[in-house]
């Protein structure tokens, strides 16, 4: 397979309608970017692509400080080719990523050369994150779509850092002493409904008037409970993934074991990866 090839078994072509849900309700495109792709999906009836590539990082880091990621645009030819990034009006040479989320490069090609149109995108740090030579042998219009999440993945927890030392003996300290003031009276007393509630619909997982679900009435009632969230971007998404999934198989278990109605996360938190931030935003 030629270079060519290759580089177009990464497009999915999409219809008008297809392309144009993707320009409204993709993050990716906002304010005059929206209108522009949308004007150039509808005008001359194109033929549309569309190619994920890998997420990139916001940030790229020499030593202990933190740069920008700056993208660098280049075409083998102008002619004819009109390539938008963001908000940019004209083409870009380069461009500083300044927000996480989705983003996209555009390409509309309005008569390809026989040789077709070479494109490259990279990202310092991190190398050429697009590259190839796309419309050969394609005659009208065509538009490319490249769209990727610029993501910032945290760095792994140093648990023996003198800074996250210091703050975990805080906590354990607070922790501690509240702990052993603390009426647990008082808290069962919250958790316990009212005998003169009556109970909800437990088919509707409707709580009594005291905010009780009760599950009295012999329904199984299933609880995941997780003890370690991870310490970094891999673990904690893959801990994340695992809970997610509608059912899991679990070696030795006779049936996938299907995902709690409560989750319950033990959360230790750090000064260097906010997994509380990362497991609720997701």
């Amino acid at each position: 397979m030629g270079a060519e090839e290759k580089t177009m078994t990464q497009f999915q072509e999409l219809s008008v309608a297809e392309a144009l849900d993707l320009a409204r309700n993709s993050s990716a495109f906002r304010g005059d970017f929206t209108d522009w792709l949308m004007s150039e999906i509808t005008c001359d009836n194109p033929r549309i692509f569309r190619a994920r590539v890998p997420p990139v990082k916001m940030h790229r880091k020499i030593g202990p400080i933190k740069f920008k990621t700056r993208l660098s645009f280049s075409l083998s030819t102008r002619e004819g080719v009109r390539l938008r990034f963001q908000d940019a009006a004209k083409i870009p040479a380069t461009s500083t990523l300044e927000d996480l989320g989705d983003e996209a490069v555009v390409m509309v090609v309005e008569a390809a050369p026989a040789d077709g149109v070479g494109i490259g995108v990279d990202a310092s740090g991190a190398g050429r994150i697009i590259e190839g030579n796309v419309a050969q042998g394609l005659s009208g219009k065509s538009i490319f779509i490249w769209t990727f999440k610029v993501i910032d993945p945290a760095e792994m927890v140093g648990w023996y850092d003198p800074g996250q030392l210091a703050q975990t003996a805080v906590n354990v300290a607070i922790s501690t002493i509240f702990g052993r003031n603390a009426d647990y009276r008082a808290t069962e007393a919250l958790s316990k409904p009212d005998p003169d509630d009556e109970a909800g619909d437990v088919g509707a997982r409707e709580p009594t008037a005291s905010g009780v679900f009760d599950y009295n009435s012999g329904e199984s009632l299933w609880i995941d409970y997780v003890a370690d969230t991870g310490d970094g971007w891999d673990s904690t998404y893959a801990v994340a993934y695992q809970v997610a999934q509608p059912q899991l198989q679990i070696a030795g278990a006779s049936e996938p074991l299907p995902r709690g109605k409560c989750l319950s996360l033990a959360v230790m938190k750090s000064t260097r990866f906010p997994v509380d931030r990362f497991i609720v935003s997701g």
